[in-house]
């Protein structure tokens, strides 16, 4: 939960709760395969999934507390610091069956981050025929990256504080490590991207309108970016599956570049959204 002292509410959130709400508010069918506590934030979270008609059928429950983060705002721009000395998550991983792998496969994307502890599961969730984005937020080490990207289909970086020029040499950096596609977010600066071939870079829609509340809006840039690109790599797939296309090189290197193009302003769509709504997405409860 993110609790905002300043307002005296709290809200649902969490990177990979924030991806399945954003992905339903686009009209696609999400489901959480996460863990939930025991308390009166984890009832409340679930029933805000719910509301945006979150499948939570292969979700763990357990009788831990949920974890909390304490947000501050100024002039919409929030930071976060952690409330509890625990993580979830960690002290409660997720060890995936055949019944959650036959479930995943039913899906086309998976979302999961470093925050989710099944780096160790990630060959077998991405052997089911899903597409794998993983967050490595602003806290991945080289191992990290080297240890997962083989599993992972796109990688999320942020980069807040780095110059563009700095960022693209640590893009460089990381496909050469093995991660195929390389997407980094710098909050107002925008975010730019690098296939091994080239960059692409875009600013955020509705800079001259000042954001009601920014947490949610790298999520929600991520959310749109990898699922316009999912699609477009499934089009791609099924048509050289079912007509037996062979794409010429300039064709493909064209049908990219259009298709990375609007999967970043896909992603500007959804976060300028999410930068007028408080919180991650609303669905506030009042903080005692």
């Amino acid at each position: 939960m993110d609790q905002y002292p300043q307002r005296g509410m709290q809200y649902p959130g969490g990177n990979s709760a924030n991806f399945c709400v954003y992905a339903s508010m686009a009209g696609h069918q999400a489901s959480y395969l996460g863990v939930l506590g025991g308390d009166v934030h984890a009832d409340h979270i679930r029933r805000s999934l719910s509301s945006f008609d979150v499948d939570l059928t292969h979700t763990r429950n357990t009788e831990l507390p949920t974890n909390l983060c304490r947000v501050t705002l100024t002039n919409g721009n929030r930071e976060i610091e952690d409330s509890t000395d625990y993580d979830l998550f960690s002290s409660c991983p997720i060890l995936l069956d055949d019944a959650d792998f036959k479930y995943i496969a039913r899906h086309d994307l998976v979302h999961t981050s470093l925050y989710a502890h099944i780096d160790d599961q990630l060959v077998a969730v991405r052997e089911t025929g899903a597409m794998v984005a993983y967050d490595y937020s602003n806290f991945w080490s080289t191992e990290l990256v080297r240890s997962t990207c083989q599993a992972v289909d796109i990688g999320f970086f942020s980069f807040p504080t780095r110059s563009w020029e700095e960022g693209k040499q640590r893009m460089l950096d990381l496909y050469s490590l093995g991660c195929g596609l390389v997407v980094a977010t710098a909050g107002k600066r925008g975010a730019c991207v690098y296939n091994g071939r080239r960059f692409y870079e875009k600013m955020p829609y509705h800079l001259e309108v000042p954001p009601v509340d920014t947490l949610g809006a790298g999520d929600a840039f991520l959310t749109g970016f990898s699922i316009r690109y999912t699609q477009g790599m499934k089009l791609r797939k099924n048509m050289e599956a079912n007509l037996h296309m062979e794409w010429q090189r300039d064709d493909w290197e064209d049908y990219e570049d259009r298709l990375i193009e609007n999967s970043m302003a896909a992603g500007n769509l959804i976060a300028s959204y999410v930068c007028g709504v408080e919180a991650a997405f609303g669905c506030g409860l009042e903080l005692k």
